[in-house]
This record gives structure tokens, sequence and C-alpha cells, in this order.
């Protein structure tokens, strides 16, 4: 059986039959396609364990499915659209809290049924952003503090990543402090990562923290990635969106006297709706300028390899450069490899030992 392995758009197609027949190795296919090795590796597990399906787009089993909705207020919705086709989604979200009696629906819902209503949406669901220039891979980050009453009695921040023409949430955090813009940094990466597409500028709105002109250079010329401050951002439909996220929050946990951190976030995985994009991967050359955004560490190659935080990470390559001292790049968000490189030369994709 003879086939590519990765989508048709793909600029790298790796015959799947060499992989399999072990007529090359992974790390010959690497050098050679410039697709990393863990991607290789990720791609002929999933085509072992469910063949091409497994190389396909997972669509989501419930998209046209909206939970505890009936028939008739679904019926009320489109007729709600169809009269009111000029207003935001936002918009629409109040006036159908305003009408139905029972409004049982979280906005993220809401938003999901309009835009598979009428391609229009799509299209255009971004009215009170301000007309700039903006190319096919732009995006933003957006800040918000979100007060928590009950028993926490605290302030947290919730950070958006998002795409710029459509308002589409790609990632989200949530945190006990406000970051400033270098301790977004793993954030970004991990954002652009989720969305598959290497993006050619991002937007920061006036609530990102201690940006300047000297860390905006760095990142451009470092990571190839446009910075922008952009004062003018028209945020109202974002800070529309967060405002019924805090009422949903304060209806979901009304009277809840042992609330934690842990329901909070349990919650908004599940409110905050985001669109699994097709099966993107980065390109080997994009995932090196990523690496710029990882925490920086310096470590010793030893016999075994290298140590960072307990765990002993190693590969084959390293045998070269032992007992000498090497940068280390790394992220909490995945601590099944690390990076490594000598001054500003990769070296290689070191991985997580067994314990055993």
């Amino acid at each position: 059986m003879w086939f590519a392995l990765g989508t048709p758009s793909s600029p790298n197609f790796v015959p799947n039959s060499i992989i399999l027949n072990k007529e090359k190795k992974l790390k010959e296919i690497e050098e050679e396609s410039n697709i990393s090795y863990a991607t290789l590796k990720r791609w002929v597990k999933a085509y072992k364990e469910n063949g091409l399906d497994g190389l396909n787009k997972k669509e989501r089993v419930d998209k046209n499915n909206y939970k505890k909705l009936e028939p008739l207020e679904l019926e009320k919705i489109k007729r709600l659209y169809g009269k009111n086709k000029n207003l935001s989604i936002s918009k629409l979200y109040e006036q159908y809290s305003t009408l139905s009696e029972k409004m049982n629906i979280s906005y993220p819902t809401f938003y999901r049924i309009i835009n598979n209503l009428d391609s229009f949406v799509k299209n255009s669901s971004k009215p009170y952003i301000r007309s700039i220039e903006i190319s096919e891979y732009s995006y933003g980050i957006f800040q918000y503090p979100i007060y928590f009453p009950f028993n926490l009695q605290k302030i947290y921040y919730m950070t958006f990543f998002f795409e710029i023409s459509s308002l589409r949430i790609v990632n989200f955090s949530f945190d006990r402090e406000q970051r400033t813009f270098k301790k977004l940094y793993l954030f970004i990466r991990e954002s652009i990562l989720k969305e598959g597409v290497f993006p050619k500028e991002i937007f920061l709105t006036n609530t990102v923290l201690e940006v300047s002109k000297k860390s905006l250079r760095e990142c451009f010329f470092e990571s190839s990635i446009s910075f922008l401050i952009d004062d003018d951002f028209d945020y109202n439909e974002l800070r529309r969106f967060c405002h019924f996220l805090e009422l949903d929050l304060s209806h979901q946990f009304y009277g809840k006297k042992d609330l934690t951190e842990n329901d909070i976030l349990e919650f908004l995985n599940t409110y905050i709706y985001i669109e699994q994009s097709e099966s993107k991967f980065l390109e080997f050359y994009y995932q090196r300028k990523l690496d710029f955004f990882l925490t920086k560490s310096i470590r010793k190659v030893n016999k075994s390899g290298i140590r960072l935080k307990n765990y002993i990470y190693f590969n084959d390559i390293l045998k070269d450069f032992e007992n000498e001292i090497l940068e280390v790049k790394h992220t909490p968000y995945n601590e099944k490899s690390i990076v490594v490189y000598e001054n500003k030369d990769f070296i290689c994709e070191a991985y997580k030992l067994d314990e055993n």
C-alpha cells in the first residue's frame, strides 16, 4: 500500500510504506522533509492504530447537537436570527435572553447555533472591530479580570488568544495574576501550536502589560512574528463575551461554599468552545522559530543524557556532547521532551526516559 503520510495540502509528503517497511529511519526522513521526529512518530502511531482515519480531521460528534435545547427554543433562535441578521451575535443573545422564558444555554452554545445557521455569520461576526489591513494569519491577545465572590473572594484573569477577523478563540488561560507580555511567551507558543498555523502578526490589546519596543524587536528578529501594539483595537465584542461568561459563572456556582479553582477551570473548558482545526503540523523551520518562547536553562550533558527537574532526557546525538554545557529549552505544557541548543544552533530534541 502506497500513500502519503500527512494531508494532501502538506508541502512535505512522506510515503507511508517507506516508514512501515523500515526502508528509512524516521531520523533520515526528518532531515529530508523538515518534519520533526515527534510529528512523524505521532503520524505513524495514528496510522497503525486507526489506519487512514487516524490521519484525518476528527470532527466533534456533537458539532450540530445542542445539549438541553428543546426544538421550540431552537426554532425561536432561528426566527430571531432571520429577523435580525444585521445584529451582532452578542446583541442577538441579549434579545434572546429577554424573550425566552427558558434561557438555559450559554453564550458559546448560542454562538455556535447562529454560526451554523448561515455562512454569512462566519464572514461578518466581527462588525465592531475597526477596519485595519488584516492578513490571513493575524491573531490577537486580550486579557480580562473576573471577580469570584463566593468562598474564593479573588480576582482572576482570563487571557484569550483569538483570530482577528472572526474573533474565534484559539486558546485561553485562567490565572491568579495578570500576566505581563514576557510571561505570556509560553502561552503564545502553546496557542500557535494548537492552531497549527504560524502567524504573520499578533496584535496586543492595551490589556497586555509591560510591552516594550525592545521586547517587540527581539520577538520579531528571533521568531519572525510581528507583535503590534494596537491602542485603537475595538474589543467591545470580547468584553460582551466576558460579561456573559461572568453571568453564567455566577449562575453556575451560586451558593457553592466549597468552590475550587479546578471547578472553575473544568467549567471554562466546557463553556469556551474551541473548534479543533484540521490536522495541520507546523514545519520543522517554524517549530524552531517558536523555540524562542520556551523557558531557557543551562545544563551539562552526562553519560545518561540531560537532567532537568528530576527527569532524564536522552537522544543518541547527545553522546557527541558528553560533559559539555548546552542550552536547554523547555515548557511545563510538555514534559515529554526538551529542545537542546549549542549557542544558537539547534542540536536535537531529547525525550524523557521512563523511570523504570
